[in-house]
């Protein structure tokens, strides 16, 4: 809520904020935090949603205004902060991203991501910081959500609540000894109607790939077997295999790694595709 906030990107960040509070049930718990100069939260710690505490959390919503600058590292760490062990956190940063410290944040959101935990980002008005809020969004294994000014804010409420509400499967991974790389490197969960799709570097000779994640059920694993191919592969593949790689290298760019190491990366497999 600082000052570039001010207008249409604040009244779209509460409407979106609004749709997300109004869909939560009973079973549900829930915290919010505005940030500027510094952060604000709501209340201390998450609130069960019953309809009281959802009627005082929209009151406050709608008093924000925007001014100020914008503290939102700190604000990010006190959102990370995992509830308790195995429970799904599911974190929506809404901004339009207009800062200057884009490499502290997405650094932040990798490297400090709980496990069960997803971040997405919720981008507005008319000129929104795409590498923050794309750089986020994937190292938070989230979804990232634009909001234009003149966009119905209840549509990006609608998509972000699909992928929020449970997962088929989450915690995914796919790994074995024909699995020489994988992009992207951080999955995404699994949800009905939303296929995953990873992009794999194969060994040549072949071998196994497991896929195992978290399952309503319990623990999900899938063998399979891979014949040796020939190298070089199918074009097409290696080309989308490619552009998700460099998409990971763009956020470890983000997150502050060395450009010219990152450069070096991209441009072999440029070259190599």
């Amino acid at each position: 809520i600082s000052g570039s906030m001010d207008g249409a990107p604040l009244a779209q960040a509460q409407a979106v904020t609004a749709a997300l509070i109004d869909s939560l049930g009973d079973e549900d718990r829930f915290e919010l935090i505005a940030f500027a100069s510094r952060p604000s939260a709501w209340r201390t710690g998450a609130a069960v949603a019953t309809r009281a505490n959802k009627q005082s959390a929209l009151q406050w919503l709608r008093r924000l205004r925007a001014n100020g600058g914008t503290e939102m590292h700190t604000a990010i760490l006190q959102a990370l902060a995992s509830l308790r062990d195995g429970a799904q956190r599911q974190v929506v940063v809404v901004t339009d991203g207009l800062i200057g410290f884009e490499q502290e944040i997405v650094a932040a959101i990798r490297n400090g991501l709980p496990a069960r935990s997803r971040v997405h980002v919720v981008g507005v008005g008319s000129a929104t910081n795409r590498t923050l809020t794309r750089g986020a969004s994937r190292a938070g294994r989230g979804v990232e959500v634009l909001i234009g000014s003149d966009d119905d804010p209840t549509v990006a409420a609608e998509r972000l609540l699909a992928r929020t509400a449970a997962p088929l499967l989450d915690e995914l991974h796919v790994e074995g000894a024909a699995v020489l790389a994988r992009a992207p490197v951080a999955l995404p969960d699994l949800f009905a109607g939303a296929p995953v799709r990873v992009l794999l570097q194969l060994a040549p000779d072949g071998g196994d790939v497991r896929v195992h994640a978290h399952g309503p059920n319990g623990a999900f694993v899938q063998r399979l077997a891979v014949a040796p191919v020939a190298v070089g592969g199918e074009a097409a593949i290696g080309r989308a295999f490619a552009r998700e790689a460099v998409e990971d290298l763009e956020v470890e760019l983000a997150a502050g790694a060395v450009p010219q190491e990152i450069d070096a990366r991209i441009e072999a497999l440029g070259l190599a595709h």
